[in-house]
């Protein structure tokens, strides 16, 4: 039996109820867990489009300071990119996965100094409907200056805020049960007298404030940059969900049992359109540890190439997650410091939807390419389920 979801709680076969809050608590908490099981909209927003020379590369880069929207990847890239330059701005538009209707990066960053300050803002929009607002403020400058034939060493801090609005489809099972309760008050599940599969529209609302640092130095060793990423190192979140489930109890009668007397309790499950809440600090599961090294050479004296390599691992500061790891990789050929085409590969989850909570990694090849005149950028990328491009002007 299927039906959507209503105000009205399932029939009882008795008039008499009594609320069992202890189980009605239980009840809530698994229901949460078994419905956001295959959701995690905090991991999710955060593989989205805000570069397109990133995207080009495989989303490859944190050691590549070509825009002004890497440093939404790695913060210490503002720096490196504004500094030798007063300042800089950008928009895009792309499309991916899980935000199929709008994505809209945009960002400017100002460099004196021996320091930078960036400000970024994303619109997200996808089908449910989903959509989400996210702003950004980055500190970056020098944390060493150069040792021998060693570049300087780049750091940079970034806080995020991003509020959230999504609604989707999701099917319950609520069922109806009979259990023996004794008088120390234990309880034994006896039978499921009846269940039905019921469909509902849950809406979740929710806000974040999270930071990220990141490391970069070129010249590492000869031809090579090196940089870091601690993604998520700090977070905390609001959310708020509505309905919300509810267990009540209606006593069927006592029997006695030897020597103790026990009641027979029915216990029926509805959803109810109330709004639950919760906060807290994100967990070490969503801190994730970047790797990534850029090899350059320029093999004639029109031609630069760049071969950026990042690791990303998952899990590493959870016991209980699994320690995973996504490969991204690309080369980037500039032609006369005028045009620049892009290739990128990932071994990563197929779609921005899957994440941590469904990890299963696939290859994604992806391209692009891009024009400069004059301090004017213009730069496209695409792939199988993405497209994006990204304006910008540096002065």
């Amino acid at each position: 039996m299927k039906r959507k979801y209503g105000m009205k709680p399932l029939r009882r076969s008795r008039a008499r109820r009594a609320e069992i809050p202890f189980f009605c608590l239980m009840f809530a908490t698994a229901f949460r867990m078994a419905v956001a099981a295959g959701l995690d909209y905090t991991f999710m927003t955060q593989r989205s489009f805000s570069s397109a020379q990133l995207s080009g590369l495989g989303d490859a880069g944190i050691a590549l300071p070509g825009d002004i929207g890497t440093g939404m990847r790695n913060p210490a890239l503002l720096y490196a990119f504004l500094k030798n330059s007063r300042g800089a701005v950008s928009a895009g538009y792309g499309r991916d996965s899980l935000f199929n209707r709008h994505i809209i990066p945009c960002a400017l960053g100002y460099a004196s100094g021996n320091g930078a300050l960036g400000g970024y803002y994303r619109y997200q929009s996808g089908e449910g409907p989903l959509s989400q607002h996210e702003a950004a403020f980055n500190l970056s400058g020098v944390l060493f200056g150069n040792r021998d034939v060693q570049g300087e060493v780049d750091f940079g801090v970034s806080v995020r805020y991003g509020w959230m609005s999504a609604t989707s489809s999701n099917e319950v099972f609520l069922r109806r049960k009979l259990f023996l309760i004794d008088s120390a008050g234990k309880e034994v599940y006896q039978s499921t007298i009846d269940s039905s599969d019921t469909t509902y529209r849950r809406k979740t609302a929710a806000k974040r404030f999270i930071a990220d640092i990141g490391f970069y130095q070129p010249n590492f060793i000869e031809h090579l940059d090196f940089a870091l990423v601690l993604s998520n190192i700090l977070g905390y979140s609001w959310e708020k969900e509505r309905p919300i489930p509810a267990a009540t109890g209606t006593t069927e009668g006592d029997s006695v049992i030897g020597t103790e007397t026990v009641m027979t309790v029915e216990r029926s499950y509805s959803l109810i359109d109330e709004e639950s809440s919760s906060r807290g600090w994100l967990s070490g599961r969503y801190r994730t540890l970047i790797f990534g090294i850029v090899y350059r050479v320029e093999p004639a004296a029109t031609l630069q190439l760049s071969f950026p390599v990042d690791l990303e691992l998952l899990g590493l500061f959870d016991r209980k997650v699994e320690n995973r790891f996504v490969f991204r990789g690309g080369i980037a050929a500039m032609i006369n410091t005028l045009f620049i085409v892009r290739l990128g590969y990932a071994r990563q989850p197929k779609t921005i939807l899957e994440g941590i909570t469904s990890f299963k990694n696939v290859n994604v090849f992806t391209g692009g390419a891009g024009v400069f005149i004059s301090g004017v950028s213009f730069d496209v990328t695409l792939s199988q389920q993405s497209f994006g491009m990204t304006a910008g002007y540096r002065f």
